[in-house]
Protein backbone atom coordinates (compact mmCIF):
# COMPACT_ATOMS: atom_id res chain seq x y z
CA UNK A 1 0.00 0.00 0.00
CA UNK A 2 2.30 2.78 0.90
CA UNK A 3 4.66 1.63 -2.29
CA UNK A 4 1.57 3.16 -4.08
CA UNK A 5 1.87 6.29 -2.42
CA UNK A 6 5.33 6.56 -2.42
CA UNK A 7 5.40 6.06 -5.80
CA UNK A 8 2.84 9.21 -6.09
CA UNK A 9 5.12 11.18 -4.17
CA UNK A 10 7.93 10.74 -6.47
CA UNK A 11 5.60 11.70 -9.78
CA UNK A 12 4.65 14.75 -7.88
CA UNK A 13 8.47 14.97 -7.16
CA UNK A 14 9.01 14.61 -10.81
CA UNK A 15 6.91 17.29 -11.75
CA UNK A 16 8.38 19.47 -9.71
CA UNK A 17 9.89 21.23 -12.51
CA UNK A 18 7.83 20.80 -15.52
CA UNK A 19 6.39 22.81 -17.75
CA UNK A 20 3.11 23.94 -15.57
CA UNK A 21 1.30 24.23 -19.05
CA UNK A 22 1.47 20.35 -19.16
CA UNK A 23 1.19 19.43 -15.46
CA UNK A 24 -1.41 19.99 -12.97
CA UNK A 25 1.18 18.81 -10.16
CA UNK A 26 3.93 21.34 -11.74
CA UNK A 27 0.85 24.23 -11.90
CA UNK A 28 -0.39 23.72 -8.28
CA UNK A 29 3.56 23.57 -7.07
CA UNK A 30 4.51 26.59 -9.01
CA UNK A 31 1.67 28.80 -7.07
CA UNK A 32 3.49 28.04 -3.89
CA UNK A 33 2.74 26.57 -0.32
CA UNK A 34 -0.33 29.19 -0.28
CA UNK A 35 -1.74 28.01 -3.29
CA UNK A 36 -1.52 24.16 -2.40
CA UNK A 37 -3.43 24.86 1.00
CA UNK A 38 -6.26 26.31 -0.37
CA UNK A 39 -6.67 23.74 -3.19
CA UNK A 40 -5.99 21.00 -0.11
CA UNK A 41 -9.02 22.50 2.00
CA UNK A 42 -11.12 22.68 -1.26
CA UNK A 43 -10.75 19.21 -1.86
CA UNK A 44 -10.60 18.29 2.16
CA UNK A 45 -14.25 20.11 1.78
CA UNK A 46 -15.58 18.26 -0.54
CA UNK A 47 -14.41 15.07 0.80
CA UNK A 48 -16.52 16.00 3.87
CA UNK A 49 -19.53 16.65 1.81
CA UNK A 50 -18.89 13.34 0.06
CA UNK A 51 -18.99 11.41 3.34
CA UNK A 52 -21.86 12.85 4.64
CA UNK A 53 -24.06 12.46 1.33
CA UNK A 54 -22.34 8.87 1.21
CA UNK A 55 -21.62 9.05 -2.35
CA UNK A 56 -18.14 9.84 -4.25
CA UNK A 57 -16.42 9.32 -1.24
CA UNK A 58 -13.25 7.23 -2.51
CA UNK A 59 -13.03 9.83 -5.49
CA UNK A 60 -12.86 12.36 -2.60
CA UNK A 61 -10.55 10.92 -0.32
CA UNK A 62 -7.96 9.80 -3.23
CA UNK A 63 -7.94 13.15 -4.27
CA UNK A 64 -7.95 14.57 -0.74
CA UNK A 65 -4.57 12.87 -0.15
CA UNK A 66 -3.10 13.56 -3.68
CA UNK A 67 -3.28 17.24 -2.54
CA UNK A 68 -2.13 16.69 0.97
CA UNK A 69 1.14 14.93 -0.80
CA UNK A 70 1.56 17.71 -3.09
CA UNK A 71 1.03 20.74 -0.30
CA UNK A 72 3.84 18.59 1.84
CA UNK A 73 6.09 18.64 -0.96
CA UNK A 74 5.33 22.55 -1.47
CA UNK A 75 6.42 22.81 2.33
CA UNK A 76 9.39 21.12 2.01
CA UNK A 77 8.68 18.05 3.85
CA UNK A 78 9.34 14.61 2.99
CA UNK A 79 6.43 12.22 3.21
CA UNK A 80 9.13 9.47 4.14
CA UNK A 81 9.44 11.66 7.08
CA UNK A 82 5.71 11.52 8.04
CA UNK A 83 5.90 7.78 7.53
CA UNK A 84 8.71 7.89 9.53
CA UNK A 85 7.15 9.89 12.55
CA UNK A 86 3.87 7.05 11.84
CA UNK A 87 6.57 3.90 12.50
CA UNK A 88 7.81 5.71 15.40
CA UNK A 89 4.04 6.59 17.77
CA UNK A 90 3.57 2.72 16.56
CA UNK A 91 6.80 1.59 18.82
CA UNK A 92 5.99 4.09 21.26
CA UNK A 93 3.00 2.49 21.51
CA UNK A 94 4.40 -0.90 21.73
CA UNK A 95 6.56 0.57 24.55
CA UNK A 96 3.91 2.17 26.75
CA UNK A 97 1.90 -1.26 26.32
CA UNK A 98 5.00 -3.43 27.55
CA UNK A 99 5.42 -1.34 30.16
CA UNK A 100 2.17 -1.50 31.47
CA UNK A 101 2.10 -5.14 31.41
CA UNK A 102 5.65 -5.27 32.85
CA UNK A 103 7.54 -6.79 30.26
CA UNK A 104 9.44 -4.09 28.47
CA UNK A 105 13.38 -3.66 28.70
CA UNK A 106 12.86 -1.12 31.86
CA UNK A 107 10.68 -2.99 33.98
CA UNK A 108 11.51 -6.59 32.70
CA UNK A 109 13.43 -8.89 30.86
CA UNK A 110 11.97 -7.89 27.32
CA UNK A 111 9.28 -9.33 25.07
CA UNK A 112 8.90 -9.98 21.41
CA UNK A 113 5.95 -8.13 19.39
CA UNK A 114 4.45 -9.94 16.28
CA UNK A 115 2.01 -8.46 14.16
CA UNK A 116 0.08 -10.98 11.24
CA UNK A 117 -0.43 -8.94 7.81
CA UNK A 118 -2.09 -10.75 4.87
CA UNK A 119 -4.24 -13.80 4.69
CA UNK A 120 -0.74 -15.54 4.35
CA UNK A 121 0.40 -14.17 7.73
CA UNK A 122 -2.80 -15.43 9.55
CA UNK A 123 -5.05 -12.28 9.77
CA UNK A 124 -8.26 -13.34 8.40
CA UNK A 125 -9.96 -9.74 9.31
CA UNK A 126 -7.88 -6.80 8.19
CA UNK A 127 -6.75 -4.81 11.04
CA UNK A 128 -4.03 -3.34 13.01
CA UNK A 129 -2.77 -5.71 16.04
CA UNK A 130 0.10 -7.01 18.23
CA UNK A 131 0.74 -9.75 20.09
CA UNK A 132 3.40 -9.13 22.70
CA UNK A 133 4.66 -12.31 24.22
CA UNK A 134 7.05 -11.56 27.57
CA UNK A 135 7.35 -12.68 31.29
CA UNK A 136 9.19 -15.57 30.20
CA UNK A 137 11.79 -16.77 28.32
CA UNK A 138 10.48 -16.71 24.53
CA UNK A 139 12.34 -19.22 21.93
CA UNK A 140 13.33 -19.00 18.95
CA UNK A 141 10.95 -17.93 16.02
CA UNK A 142 12.25 -20.13 13.63
CA UNK A 143 14.74 -22.92 13.90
Amino acid sequence: MSENLLNLVNTIRDRKNKDEDKSYTSSLLSGGLSKCIDKMEEEFDELKEALNDKSNIVHEAADTIYHILVTLEAADIKFEDVLKELEDRKKQAITEVSKILGISTDTGKGYRALTNLGEDGGQEVPHLHFHLFGGEKVGKMVE
